[in-house]
């Protein structure tokens, strides 16, 4: 009895639209040499939505790390067996509201682009550090010409 509706190409706004409206998302991670840590964009955008969220892909992938941790959603690899397992799950996820508002602002804070970029601006405050240390031992300093 479920649906599904591929809406094709569609502006952003439409889309984040669409998914907020949406029972359930669905995320494909694909396979390959490094797939594992591939993490789309489109998983924050699908955080954000607090829709259930169906990700096929490595089952123990960066991705499907997320998905978990956040209780976002069910991963299944690409299997056709495993991927019917996590439709049953993930339709009873969506059926269940409380489930659906569960996934709220404090398991995804750090998800957040502005706490992103403050721990990239840590980060990068550090490497100046280091930078101006090693710089400063290689290179004494010279005394002023009057």
């Amino acid at each position: 009895g479920a649906t599904c509706k591929f809406a094709g190409r569609v502006d952003h706004a439409s889309a984040i639209e669409a998914m907020r409206t949406s029972q359930t998302l669905l995320l494909c991670v694909p396979e390959g040499r490094n797939s594992d840590s591939v993490v789309p964009a489109k998983l924050y955008e699908y955080l954000a939505a607090q829709c259930p969220i169906l990700l096929v892909g490595p089952k123990e992938g960066d991705a499907a790390r997320i998905v978990h941790e956040s209780q976002a959603g069910v991963c299944a690899e690409f299997d056709g067996e495993k991927i019917g397992q996590a439709l049953e799950e993930v339709f009873v996820m969506a059926d269940d509201s409380s489930h659906v508002k569960s996934v709220d602002a404090p398991s995804l804070n750090h998800f957040r682009r502005d706490v992103l970029a403050g721990k990239l601006a840590v980060q990068l405050e550090r490497a100046c550090e280091v930078s101006a240390k090693t710089l400063a031992a290689r290179m004494p300093l010279m005394e002023a010409v009057v």
